[in-house]
């Protein structure tokens, strides 16, 4: 079966946030309630369910170890 509406929309946002991480100085909060999020912890515990790592950790990555 493929992906359902909630799941889409959910990865919409992953993506996007990935997009804000990279490409703003936006915090993290900032990108929680822009994409819709209720609260930065329900976003930082779906970013991390999705990739494995916080929005934080990616942010301040070194860009050449992922």
């Amino acid at each position: 079966m493929g992906e359902g509406f909630i799941e889409y929309v959910t990865r919409m946002k992953m993506e996007k946030a990935i997009e804000l991480l990279d490409h703003s100085v936006k915090s993290v909060e900032q990108i929680a309630f822009e994409l819709g999020f209720e609260s930065k912890s329900y976003f930082l515990k779906t970013f991390k369910n999705n990739y494995g790592f916080s929005p934080k950790s990616y942010k301040y990555k070194d860009k050449e170890s992922i």
